[in-house]
């Protein structure tokens, strides 16, 4: 494989999250067609809990834990991401079937706790995490994201803080100080010393950071989740037209312009992208801890040429990271199992030795803080130059935002996105950066976007619940 079946960026189908009700009739003819679409199933008996599955590391992760463990205790199904979404939809909204546990990116997420509580065909897990102790254990932040009114409806498998990826051997030959780097002003500011020098293997324009501008939405989010803003309020709330959000596209607007050399436009773990990083093209780029992992894996020709460091903050003294993606592990109402998928679910997401393989193969630290003490998130990593990568991240854990989950949630990233695009159409001029003409363009665009998702959000049978 070149790359990971579904990763916690990857973005849901626009049409589902605008589907009106008799929509999802088709709904549960795709899903008996894409029964089929799984990559393997493992062995089951009569007893075993069945668990679905969107990614091949986590399969890989709980396959290892359950042979050592219980054997034959649990069945994993393997599907691919978008096929395992429209199950889920439609086993919660239509009565189709789920297994006991399932594994669910965040856009699924968002939709499966959207509505009243007690509409909600999810187990809710409250009373068991305080009566075992693992409500004072579990970050906070991670633990919000899955919580409606009093109920916890999933254990998060993650809190995926984000930090900043750099070419350390190329900052380290030009006399780069990062502790003296605190803003992404200061960042910028090292284009005067490092643009005018050679990069690797010629003659090559150089780019200090690279965005996806034309894959996720989720990773031009994170920067503005970073700033203080976002799609969403804390309390759930549709808020795209923030002023926060047109100041942050507005400024990255003027970076990715062509003339800046500050950020271009490439993938994040593509074979182009390594050419580019290997030759010193791009220097820097975001790095949520799951991607560490996709990076050992389908780039390993960059192992010793990178380190990692807390991102800039918009404004000195604000927020040195950010979060990227999602997933938690649910237990369906519908299930006659319990007890053993509440056990299993355990054994895979809080388990010691569940954090340790999940780090091992992946990169992700696990949500439980009493294990960030643990010496395998401290050990030296040769791919990163010799950085001890899990204390960086750990560092950071507990500046990392909260996470607001919607139905809504993957159309409106999607237009902060868009803004951005359109905004960068107008080929910004050094004089129009220095001016409103962009920022208030910027803000009619917004208001515009939030006038089209609330009327999708007034238009549904569903509503989010505001969380207190």
């Amino acid at each position: 494989m070149t790359r990971w079946s579904g990763l916690p960026h990857r973005s849901t189908p626009m049409w589902m999250h605008a589907l009106p009700p008799a929509g999802w009739l088709l709904v549960l003819c795709a899903a008996g067609s894409s029964a089929a679409i799984y990559t393997h199933t493992s062995a089951r008996t009569s007893s075993s809990v069945e668990l679905w599955t969107f990614a091949r590391t986590h399969k890989n992760v709980h396959d290892e834990l359950v042979r050592q463990d219980a054997p034959g205790s649990l069945a994993i199904r393997l599907f691919a991401y978008e096929a395992l979404q429209q199950r889920i939809h439609s086993g919660l909204r239509a009565n189709t079937v789920l297994p006991d546990l399932f594994e669910m990116p965040m856009p699924s997420a968002g939709h499966a706790l959207s509505g009243p509580p007690s509409s909600i065909g999810l187990l809710d897990l409250r009373e068991r995490l305080e009566r075992e102790g693992w409500m004072n254990r579990i970050h906070q932040a991670s633990l919000d994201a899955y919580t409606r009114g009093s109920g916890v409806y999933a254990l998060p498998h993650d809190a995926h803080p984000v930090l900043l990826a750099y070419r350390h051997d190329i900052f380290q030959k030009h006399r780069v100080d990062i502790n003296k780097i605190h803003t992404w002003d200061d960042f910028a500011a090292l284009r005067k010393r490092l643009m005018g020098a050679p990069t690797d293997q010629g003659n090559y324009p150089r780019y200090l950071m690279k965005l996806d501008l034309r894959g996720s939405a989720e990773e031009v989010h994170s920067l503005i989740q970073q700033a203080g803003g976002g799609a969403f309020d804390s309390d759930g709330t549709l808020r795209v037209d923030r002023e926060i959000n047109a100041e942050v596209l507005t400024k990255l607007t003027c970076w990715t312009a062509s003339n800046e050399r500050f950020i271009t436009s490439i993938g994040s773990d593509s074979g182009p992208a390594a050419r580019l990083f290997e030759r010193g093209v791009v220097l820097a780029a975001l790095m949520p801890d799951w991607m560490t992992g996709v990076w050992k894996l389908n780039m390993p020709q960059l192992r010793g040429k990178f380190r990692l460091m807390p991102l800039p903050a918009w404004r000195r003294g604000g927020l040195r990271t950010s979060t990227w993606g999602s997933t938690a592990m649910a237990i369906s109402k519908k299930t006659q199992r319990p007890d053993a998928a509440w056990e299993t679910s355990k054994r895979l997401y809080l388990s010691k030795t569940g954090a340790r393989r999940t780090y091992a193969l992946s990169g992700i630290i696990s949500p439980v803080r009493d294990y960030w003490r643990e010496a395998f998130y401290h050990q030296p990593d040769a791919y990163f130059s010799g950085q001890a990568i899990g204390t960086a991240f750990i560092d950071v854990m507990n500046q990392v935002p909260r996470r607001v989950l919607s139905p809504l949630r993957s159309l409106a990233v999607q237009e902060l996105l868009n803004t951005l695009m359109k905004l960068r159409a107008m080929q910004p001029t050094e004089e129009r950066c220095m001016t409103s003409v962009l920022r208030n363009k910027a803000t009619r665009l917004l208001a515009a976007a939030q006038a089209r998702l609330a009327e999708i959000e007034r238009r549904q049978a569903w509503r989010t619940e505001r969380q207190p």
